[in-house]
């Protein structure tokens, strides 16, 4: 035996183990659980796909003999390494359905919000935590625990921790236990598609009503024109965050030999000059900048909410949601800088006005 290897069955055990926790989180009422199950289950889900990729690579080197390799190292490596590359070929050697790959890659994304930024949505993270769960016993089941469909047998007491789930038995068949244990817990979360739709749906209209107040109560610029600039400048700013600092380099070192009472070879005027050049270049690329995000994201977001409104399934009624809450965030974002920027002038003003 390996020092390091930990047999099929302890891995099972804790792979069941981790689900039923994250099932005892869902079922209460509690923000911060549905954070950690959201977390929890995201883990599960690479496990479990990585042991998979595993069986393949494995499945690979033994075949490269007589046919073409598949996985070189460097393939491997990347599947490895991405969450999303795991998802992707396990689901092209269809051994996973294709409603839990895209629920599983969505998931994913926000699982890196909550894990790597502290960002969630306190309307919609139950409901998200719920949907990951059962499709993570869906994997549970399509992977075989990403064992396999294998028996282990030959022990001399059935396995407690299988009671629960009628399987008293002193071998473990891996698909059937799979099958059971997921189609268990899940009975143990109820999720109506038509409470999905209405929690998601509810979402989105009131973060647009709230958007629409913040511009009415705090901003001065109202019309869909002022606020699209404003934006503009944001988004600009945004994705060439090392613009400025590289045209007014120049600028900046000659005020750094100023402030060090260092002797510079030019004049006030050929400062100030440098000043305005870089400045103005670097307006006139702000002015270039081609935007994404504009003011009519609230009535595209609003219309296609239709859709989300009349959806048939709860997989496609994430994937819809998740499209129409990346282009409302990124709207949010920059109105709440506008409004960051605006309130900053305001101060600005006030402490001139005082002679500060």
């Amino acid at each position: 035996m390996i020092i390091s290897s930990i047999d099929e069955i302890t891995q099972f055990k804790t792979i069941v183990e981790q689900l039923e926790i994250c099932c005892d989180f869902l079922e209460e009422d509690s923000i911060a659980k549905y954070r950690v199950s959201v977390i929890l289950l995201d883990n599960i889900s690479e496990i479990l796909l990585y042991r998979s990729c595993d069986q393949l690579f494995e499945q690979d080197n033994f075949l490269k003999w007589i046919i073409p390799q598949q996985f070189p190292v460097s393939k491997k490596k990347r599947i490895k390494n991405f969450f999303d590359e795991k998802i992707n070929i396990i689901k092209s050697k269809q051994k996973i359905s294709k409603k839990t790959s895209e629920i599983l890659h969505i998931s994913h994304k926000y699982r890196n919000d909550i894990y790597h930024h502290d960002k969630h949505n306190a309307t919609t993270i139950g409901i998200i935590a719920k949907i990951l769960f059962n499709a993570v016993c869906d994997l549970l089941a399509e992977t075989q625990c990403g064992i396999g469909p294998t028996t282990i047998g030959g022990y001399k007491e059935p396995f407690d921790w299988l009671s629960p789930y009628g399987l008293n038995t002193t071998s473990v068949d891996f698909l059937k236990a799979s099958t059971i244990i997921s189609k268990s817990l899940k009975s143990r979360i109820d999720i109506k598609l038509s409470e999905v739709s209405l929690i998601f749906c509810s979402d989105i209209e009131s973060r647009i009503h709230k958007i629409k107040q913040l511009i009415a109560d705090e901003l001065p610029w109202k019309t869909p024109a002022e606020i699209d600039h404003i934006i503009k400048w944001f988004e600009f700013q945004e994705n060439y965050p090392n613009l400025e600092d590289e045209l007014s380099s120049t600028y900046r070192e000659y005020v750094y030999r100023i402030a060090q009472g260092k002797p510079i070879a030019i004049t006030p005027e050929q400062l100030e000059e440098l000043k305005e050049n870089f400045q103005k270049e670097y307006r006139g690329k702000a002015m270039e900048y081609k935007q994404n995000i504009a003011f009519a994201t609230i009535d595209k977001v609003m219309q296609e909410k239709k859709d989300l409104e009349n959806v048939q399934n709860i997989g496609k009624a994430l994937c819809q949601y998740f499209n129409l809450d990346q282009a409302l965030s990124r709207l949010e974002y920059y109105i709440e800088l506008a409004a960051l920027e605006w309130d900053r002038i305001v101060q600005r003003e006030i402490d001139l006005r005082r002679g500060k």
